[in-house]
């Protein structure tokens, strides 16, 4: 999976892209350098305590994105960092209700059926967008 001309396609799109938020940059680095360590405190502080780390990863990855495109970070007891993850978090399990392709007139009977997942996905994603514009 790492040779051929798909992957240096697919490798020069993601390194221009990345260059651009500050990857290879030393600030960048520490960026990531500090988050990643805050991680390792998080790790440190529950002292073998049974912990779901898909609920840490995905706190984390919501950080290293904010700190990409907004250039700052929260604490997981921040208000606005809260509020951050309840957004994406039910954006995120709504889309997995739509994983499927439908074409067609199934697909219009899909939506009816399912207009209560789409307008819950609609309102969360708009309620983002204005919440993105203030920070």
């Amino acid at each position: 999976m790492t040779e051929g001309e798909e992957w240096d396609i697919h490798s020069k799109f993601a390194l221009g892209h990345l260059s651009k938020l500050g990857m290879g940059k030393t600030e960048f680095e520490v960026t990531m350098h500090n988050i990643f360590e805050d991680i390792e405190k998080h790790i440190d502080n529950l002292n073998g305590k049974p912990y779901d780390y898909t609920l840490l990863l995905a706190e984390y990855t919501i950080n290293v994105i904010t700190s990409l495109l907004c250039s700052k970070c929260y604490t997981h007891d921040d208000p606005i960092f809260v509020k951050l993850e309840k957004m994406f978090r039910t954006i995120f399990s709504i889309l997995g209700y739509m994983n499927m392709h439908l074409t067609g007139n199934i697909f219009k009977y899909y939506v009816k059926l399912t207009s209560d997942y789409d307008k819950i996905a609609s309102d969360s994603y708009k309620e983002f967008r204005n919440y993105a514009e203030t920070l």
